[in-house]
Formats: structure tokens, C-alpha cells, sequence
């Protein structure tokens, strides 16, 4: 069973990463399950899995590398993603980046000032997922096979590798040329980019939803689907949380191919109280054998911070997320939690409405026979709790956590962070679903780093 860890990466190189989705509303404010500092250190994009389904293609002709007449000069600024304020073209290419590589077929590599990496055709550029703030970018390699190896470092120290395909860099590309005509509401020229970078990395699915939004713009509901079509069989309930999740696609909500990813028998689970107030509270989807729970991060010594729903199965693989309070809804202050925004208030209480809608969808329901675990302790040694009615006992130690039964451990596990902020157990399914954090490295981490684990308890 794995730990699902939140990522250490400061506010401000995340939020570059989340602008490359042209939808209004669901792009990813800081990073997947995983991607921390702790997660993979090498990650290969591009061929290997099954290839999207043929989605007819968009009356724009396909544009062009390189043509800036097509791609167009950054537009007027505008709204970026669920409410945001309006901010610069995030496709705009750097004139002075720190490093600027050649990756071959035109593209760079480029470590942008705020520490965000990037790739660049000369007219248009891309964020490339890190996880991390990067401090130095050290080499780019052109393997054979088309392969380009990006070697870097990030603030933290920590030596990285990524592997890309070229046709998956080219891909970022487009999807970037994309999104410019998208910003413009030019939705047809969007969805040609978006198809083009589509077809040259198949399992690139931000370009999926991007040409899925900017086909659903147009009334053309059932080229959304089909666009999505490998994914939501791949990633049903993610893409079932995108839908919901985000005004442009709102039109694919009833139809047949996503009212058919809802349990038979809707759930009665709803997020309660405060979700900028941390709360053990864990939910279930009995039908498809998942679980539910808020997971929040704040920044150092300080009340601002980010919150999302995170839906995992039982071994602790992530399915769907949420997000629920982002880092522009929050500010500094002395409120027992995350403190929000008074401007923000609403916009909250709409992504919670969306939750809940989720958690209905597809059948969440409390977490049968749920105890909540009371703090025995918590020092540099260990983080304990205990289940009083269940009579177990929790022990976190050097980021193992030990399930203990009259004094013995009868389960661990060993991704766990430093220290246990709660936990709930469930005996009738055998569960317990915690929540831990650690203290953040300072001048490299921009949070305490926060994680949501499960094991299952003999």
C-alpha cells in the first residue's frame, strides 16, 4: 500500500505549470500525487501506450511549427483558469532564460528565472513538469531513437533525469499553440493545435482535454467524446472529475459515455464544515472499492496553503482530484487553518458543490464504522495514535508507520512522512486512511509537505 505525497514545490513555478490547460476550470494548481521530491526520478513520455482513438479533424488547417502568423502574438491578458486573475501569455517565450539548450528539430530546452523549465520552438513555449523548483538545467542530450535525456537540478539539491521523446516535446508545443488561439476564443484553430499535439504523443491527456474543450466550444459534443474517449476508458473516474469540474465541458455532462461512469446507486457523502479547517474525514465508494479525503498544504509559518479532495483506491493509487482551495484564495492570518480569501468565498463554495456532486456521482458514502485515532504522542522520536475501540495503536518512525496489536506490528507501511496529523480506521473494511506531514527543506520547499496514505489493518 502506497503513501500518496503532496508536492514541496513553491506556489509560484506550480501555478506556471498550471496555465498550459485551455479549459476554464480544472487545471492542475500544483502538481499530481507523486510528483514531489520524493517521487520518480525519471519519467518517459511519449509511445508506448495505446493510441487515442481517430478524432475527426477540426475545418482549421493544422498549424504549422514555427509559423507565427498562425500561433499570433500573445493576446490581450486574460482569465487563465477558475476565476484566477487575468496574467501574462504563460506561452510566451522568454527572451533572457537562465539556460537555453538545444534539444534538436528547433527545440530548446530553457530554466526559466523563476525556476520553472521549459521547452521552446522560438515562438511559443511549454512548461515541463519537474516536481520541483529547478536550480540549475546541467545537459540535454539527443539520444538515438529520437530521444532527448534532460539532466537538472533542482533547489533541494537533488541531481533529476527526464527522458522525452522529441514528437512528446513537439506536442507540448503545440498544445501551447493551442492554447494562444484559445485564449483568443479562436476555438477552431485551437482544436487543430490541439489534435496535432495528440497525434504526436498519444498519452499526452491535457491535449486530449484541451481539444475536448475547444470541440465542445463549437456544439461538436460528439467529437468531445471521442477525443476523451481513451481516457475516461483508461482514467474513468479522472476524467469523470474533469467533466464535472470544468464549464467548458459542461455539454458532455448527460451524455451517454459519462452517465454511464456514475454508481448505480448514488452516494449520500458530503464534504462538511470548513475545508480550510483540517478534519478527519474519510469517505467510500463501495461500487468501485475507493476512498475519498481532503488533503491540505500550507506554506511555512503561515496561514495560506491549498486544499483538495483526493480519490484513491485501496492501494493507495490515486484516481481523481479535486481542487478546493487554491493558493490565490488564501492569505496570511491566525484562523486554525487555511485562511481564505473573504473575495474567494465563492468561488470555493463552488468547487465544494462540485466535490459533493462527485461524491454523490459515484456513490461515496462515510466510511462505515469509522474511529478516529487519538495523538499519543509526538516528538522527534515517534508519532503515535490509538484506536481505543479497536484496540490498535499507530506508530510513525524514520517514515515507516507500524499498525500495532497488543504490542506487536501486524501491518506497515514504509511512504509515510514525519508526522501523523490523524487518522480513521475502519474495521469492517479493514482500513486505516491517515494523513502526515513533514517539515519542509528550508530555501528549497515552499510548504510542510503533506501526504494521505492507506493500509490495510489483518
Amino acid at each position: 500500500m502506497t503513501a500518496m505525497t503532496g508536492s514541496p514545490r513553491c506556489k509560484l513555478a506550480s501555478l506556471t505549470l498550471a496555465v498550459l490547460c485551455a479549459c476554464t476550470s480544472h487545471a492542475p494548481a500544483r502538481a499530481k500525487v507523486g510528483a514531489s521530491a520524493n517521487g520518480p526520478k525519471r519519467e518517459v513520455t511519449g509511445p508506448g501506450e495505446p493510441a487515442a482513438a481517430p478524432v475527426p479533424e477540426p475545418a482549421a488547417p493544422p498549424i504549422a511549427d514555427g509559423d507565427p502568423g498562425r500561433a499570433g502574438a500573445p493576446g490581450p491578458e486574460q482569465p487563465h483558469g477558475d476565476g484566477e486573475p487575468a496574467g501574462p501569455d504563460p506561452t510566451a517565450v522568454d527572451p533572457e532564460p537562465k539556460a537555453n539548450l538545444d534539444a534538436g528539430e528547433g527545440l530548446k530546452i530553457q530554466l526559466g528565472k523563476e525556476g520553472d523549465l521549459r521547452v521552446s520552438d522560438g515562438h511559443r513555449s511549454a512548461p515541463i513538469t519537474t516536481g520541483g523548483d529547478v536550480d540549475a538545467l546541467n545537459k540535454v542530450t539527443n539520444l538515438p531513437e529520437g530521444q532527448v535525456k534532460i539532466r537538472f537540478e533542482t533547489t533541494c539539491g537533488e541531481e533529476r533525469e527526464l527522458v522525452f521523446t522529441r514528437p512528446a516535446l513537439l506536442a507540448r508545443v503545440a498544445n501551447a499553440a493551442g492554447l494562444r488561439a484559445h485564449r483568443k476564443k479562436d476555438y477552431a484553430t485551437a482544436a487543430a493545435a490541439f489534435v496535432r499535439a495528440t497525434k504526436l504523443d498519444p498519452d499526452f491527456d491535457l491535449a486530449a482535454t484541451n481539444l475536448a474543450c475547444a470541440l465542445a466550444l463549437q456544439g461538436k459534443t460528439a467529437e468531445a467524446i471521442a477525443a476523451l474517449k481513451p481516457w475516461i476508458a483508461r482514467e474513468p473516474v479522472k476524467m469523470y472529475a474533469k467533466i464535472l469540474a470544468d464549464d467548458e465541458l459542461a455539454a458532455l455532462r448527460e451524455a451517454p459515455e459519462i452517465v454511464a461512469l456514475r454508481a448505480a446507486k448514488p452516494g449520500t457523502a458530503k464534504l462538511a464544515g470548513d475545508v480550510a479547517i483540517p478534519a478527519p474525514e474519510v469517505f467510500h465508494a463501495p461500487e468501485r472499492g475507493l476512498f475519498a479525503a481532503v488533503r491540505q498544504e500550507q506554506s511555512w509559518g503561515s496561514s495560506d496553503g491549498t486544499a483538495r479532495l483526493e480519490v484513491f483506491d485501496r492501494t493507495g493509487k490515486q484516481a481523481a482530484e479535486l481542487l478546493l482551495i487554491d493558493w490565490a484564495d488564501a492569505e496570511d492570518g491566525d484562523c486554525g487553518g487555511i485562511c481564505v480569501r473573504t473575495a474567494s468565498r465563492a468561488r470555493i463554495d463552488g468547487r465544494v458543490a462540485v466535490a459533493d456532486r462527485l461524491l454523490r456521482d459515484l456513490g461515496f458514502v462515510p466510511l462505515p464504522g469509522a474511529e478516529v485515532g487519538q495523538t499519543i504522542a509526538s516528538d522527534d522520536d515517534a508519532s503515535k495514535m490509538r484506536f481505543t475501540k479497536a484496540k490498535l495503536a499507530l506508530v510513525l518512525r524514520e517514515e515507516v508507520l507500524h499498525v500495532m496489536r497488543g504490542g506487536k506490528s501486524v501491518a506497515r507501511q514504509p511512504d509515510a512522512l514525519h508526522l501523523l496529523t490523524w487518522a480513521v480506521h475502519s474495521a469492517e473494511l479493514g482500513v486505516v486512511v491517515y494523513s502526515s506531514i513533514r517539515p519542509g527543506a528550508e530555501g528549497c520547499e515552499g510548504t510542510d509537505p503533506t501526504a494521505l496514505g492507506i493500509v490495510a489493518v489483518p
